[in-house]
């Protein structure tokens, strides 16, 4: 980026937005509500496994939350645009609680795994929006020059919780799983009801939309989502493909650092990439932040030392946060009426690329070993490139004198 594209201020950017009202308060109990994300597929495992003996239980156990919150985020953002956040998070954040608490019931009743399936489906279904409700009510109260770090915000506390809800269970499951998972439910609750209580109760469906926006809109969601669902391939194949790696070196217990990094770089993008007041456009920077991506994703294939591809894997993840909020950027700007349906469809689309890549990099990693699977991350990468690319040409082919 050239001194013309961005303008660093005299001030932070981030001490800016933490003092526009409710944001800062917002932020820090949205990382608290999204404490489950990182610790119940952990605990769900561990309180399984121990009831029924199967991992298999406990995988189809971990796998109902996740379906039903893929399905749950449109919804759910239709119903924030219709009746505001704080009803959909006072309904989510108890029964989403109760659900992983009946988890850890059917299981000491000594119940069977479909109970425990039902439960967590439900969990999931009630997973709280939080993401989805920091977006819209900051889309709606932030400046526009502040949206960048606003979104990149949302990613960072997001990146902090699934770091920091693992630790929360391993620190307590000397006490027992299911006490770990309570505890991490009953936060999760307690903090998404602080949330609401901060949210808006009206319907905030944008009555402003631009002629542009209503006229593309059409094509530019899509074109969107689809570049979302690619970056969570891209992030299911790294959480699938560098433990792997870890195992073929021989050097198993070193998988969890090579994930950590991803953690490390995305939580350092989020910060450094927030921190700038950006003049360049959204779609300029994607396809910069897209390229990066790409580039190190392709020099994973190679077979290089693992401190390289512990490098390599951080450099992606500062890729990654800032393309995710930067696809946050394009979403407000073309989410129409129902910014945060919208929303919703591109945490379903995330949330269903990251369920691709980690299956796709299974796969491959079992048959041929860790390179074929860098490389489908790779193609993610280039594809993603390809399509934000050939989007910006044909926006630009449209506009007269362009």
């Amino acid at each position: 980026m050239s001194s013309r594209q961005l303008q660093t201020p005299q001030r932070g950017v981030y001490a800016t937005l933490l003092r526009t009202p409710h944001v800062g308060s917002q932020a820090l109990l949205g990382l608290f509500a999204q404490l489950t994300q990182g610790a119940a597929p952990l605990g769900l495992v561990l309180v399984v496994r121990q009831a029924t003996g199967s991992l298999i239980a406990a995988g189809a156990v971990s796998a109902a939350l996740w379906v039903g919150a893929a399905v749950a985020r449109p919804i759910q953002g239709r119903l924030i645009d219709s009746h505001g956040t704080r009803l959909v998070m006072l309904i989510c954040g108890p029964v989403h609680a109760a659900a992983l608490v009946g988890v850890v019931a059917v299981a000491r009743a000594g119940g069977g795994a479909w109970g425990m399936i039902l439960c967590s489906a439900l969990a999931g279904l009630m997973l709280p929006p939080v993401s989805v409700a920091m977006r819209v009510e900051w889309g709606r109260h932030v400046p526009a020059n502040e949206l960048t770090a606003a979104f990149s915000l949302v990613f960072l506390t997001q990146e902090i919780a699934l770091v920091t809800g693992p630790l929360l269970i391993a620190a307590l499951v000397a006490f027992g799983a299911g006490v770990a998972l309570i505890t991490a439910a009953t936060i999760s609750g307690v903090a998404t009801i602080g949330f609401a209580a901060l949210g808006t109760t009206k319907s905030i469906a944008r009555a402003d939309v631009q002629v542009t926006s209503r006229r593309h809109r059409a094509t530019a969601v899509p074109v969107v989502l689809a570049v979302a669902f690619l970056l969570g391939s891209t992030l299911g194949v790294f959480q699938v493909a560098a433990p792997s790696l870890a195992i073929t070196r021989g050097v198993p217990a070193l998988g969890g650092i090579l994930i950590a990094a991803v953690s490390v770089g995305g939580i350092t993008g989020a910060l450094l990439y927030g921190g700038v007041r950006w003049r360049a456009d959204p779609i300029a920077r994607l396809l910069l932040l897209l390229g990066l991506l790409a580039v190190a994703t392709t020099s994973l294939v190679a077979g290089l030392p693992l401190a390289v591809v512990g490098l390599l894997l951080a450099i992606g993840g500062l890729a990654l946060n800032p393309a995710f909020a930067t696809t946050s950027l394009l979403i407000d700007r073309h989410g129409g009426s129902r910014g945060a349906e919208a929303f919703g469809w591109m945490s379903t689309a995330v949330g269903g690329g990251t369920a691709a890549g980690n299956a796709i990099a299974g796969a491959l990693a079992q048959r041929n070993g860790f390179p074929p699977a860098f490389f489908a991350a790779a193609v993610a990468a280039y594809a993603a490139l390809l399509i934000v690319g050939s989007d910006a040409w044909r926006s630009r082919s449209r506009i007269p004198g362009r």
